[in-house]
């Protein structure tokens, strides 16, 4: 599913109203795509419509990353 992070960041972006909020699902195991999930971070929260606006990033399977 490393394929799947930034369409489901996508996916969850609501405007409402004036106020946009995002959701960012990054999964924790995958070393390979946290440099690509970290560049499409940077857009998003640089993006002037994120300006004063809520992002919440949510860091999925923290807890496995101590059994690897």
């Amino acid at each position: 599913m490393r394929t799947k992070v930034a369409q489901v960041s996508g996916l969850m972006s609501k405007h409402n109203g004036a106020y946009y909020k995002e959701i960012y699902i990054v999964d924790s195991l995958d070393r390979e795509g946290i440099v690509k999930v970290k560049a499409e971070f940077q857009v998003i929260v640089n993006d002037p419509l994120m300006l004063n606006n809520i992002i919440l990033v949510f860091a999925n399977k923290q807890d496995m990353a101590l059994l690897f």
